[in-house]
């Protein structure tokens, strides 16, 4: 068991819980991140069988609970904008986590020239 200096102490356990809410943060936004990948290409594939219908086809867009006849054309303008936003979000998020990433490491490199020190 490692023994920690009293004066130190509380020092370990402020390192100790950034710690660990640095790794909350990091798991929420790797969460985030899947999710915005899997909803664009969701979305992509949506447009791809949206290019292949014939230009008189029927679309509909749902809405709450309700679907609503949409232009094709307005429709397919409409997702892609949508995934350009999935886009977005992807970069930032990516960011995010590289950041994250980075304060774990200099975390963790402080913890242990702390229990190096004692």
């Amino acid at each position: 068991m490692i023994k920690i200096d009293p004066a130190n102490r509380e020092a370990f356990v402020e390192i100790q819980n950034k710690i660990i809410e640095t790794n909350r943060h990091y798991t929420n936004v790797q969460n985030k991140l899947q999710l915005a990948e899997r909803e664009k290409r969701r979305t992509l594939l949506t447009i791809a069988d949206l290019e292949s219908a014939p230009a008189n086809t029927n679309t509909y867009k749902l809405i709450g609970k309700m679907f609503l006849q949409a232009d094709l054309s307005g429709l397919k303008e409409e997702l892609q904008d949508v995934a350009i936003k999935y886009d977005n979000d992807i970069q930032t998020l990516s960011n995010q986590a590289k950041y994250l990433q980075t304060s774990m490491q200099d975390t963790n490199k402080s913890l242990e020239d702390l229990i190096i020190k004692d």
